[in-house]
C-alpha cells in the first residue's frame, strides 16, 4: 500500500499468480526504488494480528519491480523476519525464524540485482529468544 500525496492509498500488489498474499510484512527499498517484502502467515493464522483464513501461497521474500510493476520470488527456503540490505546493497540480511534452524542470513544480491545467491549462508545462530549463541554465557 502506498499513500499518494493527497491522501488517497494506491495498493501495489495484493496477489501473486492469482493468489492472495498472506500478511505481507518486513519492507525495504532499494535505491533502483524495488521494494522486497516478505510474506508470513502471522495476519491469518489467528484473529489475534489479523483475519484468520486458508494460506494460499508459501512463506517467501517477494521483489516488486518499481518500473513494471512484476512481482518475483527471490526465496522461499526460510520464515524471514525482519530485511535488510548492507549499505552498498550487495547484500541482503533476514532472520530466519524456522524452529531449530533460527539464524540470521546472507544472501549476495546478484545479476541485476533483483535475484539472490548463497542461499544456505548463514551469519549467526540464535537460540529461541533470538540471542546469538556465540554470545551465550557458558555454562561451565
Amino acid at each position: 500500500m502506498r499513500t499518494e500525496y493527497d491522501g488517497s492509498r494506491t495498493v501495489l500488489i495484493d496477489r501473486f499468480e492469482g493468489k492472495r498474499l498472506n500478511s505481507p510484512n518486513d519492507v525495504v527499498v532499494k535505491s533502483d526504488d524495488s521494494i522486497w517484502f516478505s510474506d508470513l502467515t502471522a495476519g491469518i493464522s489467528s484473529n489475534y494480528q489479523g483475519e484468520m483464513r486458508d494460506q494460499e501461497l508459501p512463506v517467501r521474500i517477494y521483489r516488486l519491480d518499481a518500473k513494471t510493476g512484476q512481482a518475483t520470488v527471490v526465496t522461499d527456503e526460510l520464515r524471514p523476519n525482519g530485511l535488510c540490505f548492507s549499505p552498498d546493497e550487495k547484500k541482503l540480511y533476514s532472520t530466519d525464524n524456522t524452529p531449530d534452524n533460527r539464524s540470521i542470513r546472507v544472501f549476495d544480491v546478484v545479476g541485476d540485482g533483483a535475484r539472490l545467491a548463497n542461499k544456505d549462508r548463514k551469519s549467526t545462530r540464535l537460540n529461541s529468544s533470538h540471542i546469538p549463541l556465540s554470545r551465550m554465557p557458558s555454562s561451565a
